[in-house]
C-alpha cells in the first residue's frame, strides 16, 4: 500500500475501498463490517511478489490471511485428508456446525 492512500493513523482512505457484496463471518457466526477490499502485493520468505485481496475491517481482532492464500505463499500446508474431509462433509449437509465441540462431534474421525 502506497502512503498516499493511508491517512495519518495508517487507515486507508476510503476513496481506494469499494464497495461490494462480500459478507465475511467470524467463527462464532457473527457478522464482521467490512470497507471493501484492498489488493495489496505480498511475498513471504522465497515466494514470489503476488497480488492478494485483504477486505478492510471495522474490527480489533488482528488481520488474518485465508487459508488459500497461506497456501499459494508457503506459509502452510495442508494435510492430505482435507480431500477426505470435503467430500464426508458434503455427504453430511444437514450437519450444524457452530464452534469446535460441534465440529469435532460430528467429524469425530478427523480429530
Amino acid at each position: 500500500m502506497y502512503p498516499e492512500h493511508v491517512d495519518s493513523s495508517g487507515i486507508p482512505n476510503c476513496d481506494i475501498l469499494k464497495p461490494n457484496s462480500v459478507t465475511l463471518t467470524a467463527v462464532n457466526g457473527t457478522n464482521i463490517k467490512q470497507y471493501g477490499p484492498l489488493q495489496m502485493p505480498v511475498w513471504f520468505k522465497d515466494s514470489p511478489w503476488q497480488p492478494y485481496t485483504f477486505y478492510v475491517c471495522d474490527t480489533n481482532g488482528p488481520a488474518i490471511l485465508g487459508c488459500a492464500d497461506s497456501k499459494s505463499l508457503g506459509i502452510i500446508s495442508v494435510d492430505g485428508r482435507i480431500d477426505a474431509f470435503i467430500t464426508a462433509a458434503s455427504s453430511r449437509s444437514n450437519v450444524s456446525v457452530h464452534n469446535i465441540d460441534d465440529l469435532q462431534q460430528a467429524y469425530p474421525e478427523y480429530f
